[in-house]
């Protein structure tokens, strides 16, 4: 539901990454893993925004909140200007208040 809800925002270009799905892997975020493991959180993270990149995109969104914050992290790590964007603030943004 998440790739439908983006993809009916009006100008919203909806752009894949390369590992998507089955093929996806953890951005070290969730479950303890940046607690446990931070270095390999840190770096899959950074990877993650590297192929955000490669789409082209100027955005990245994300459901997760420690997610989004290791994203974000690891953005900073790369000196990337990628912007993480929270999927439930960006509905907020899009839908409009009833009249």
């Amino acid at each position: 539901i998440p790739r439908e809800l983006l993809q009916a925002i009006p100008g919203v270009e909806f752009t894949e990454m390369e590992r998507i799905r089955d093929n996806s892997y953890c951005c070290g975020g969730g479950g303890g893993v940046m607690t446990g493991y931070g270095d390999w959180a840190s770096k899959n993270a950074s990877k993650r925004v590297e192929e955000g990149m490669r789409t082209g995109a100027d955005k990245m969104v994300s459901i997760c909140p420690f997610c989004h914050y290791n994203l974000n992290e690891g953005a900073k790590r790369i000196n990337s200007e990628m912007k993480l964007v929270d999927l439930v603030e960006l509905m907020d943004q899009v839908i409009a208040e009833p009249e």
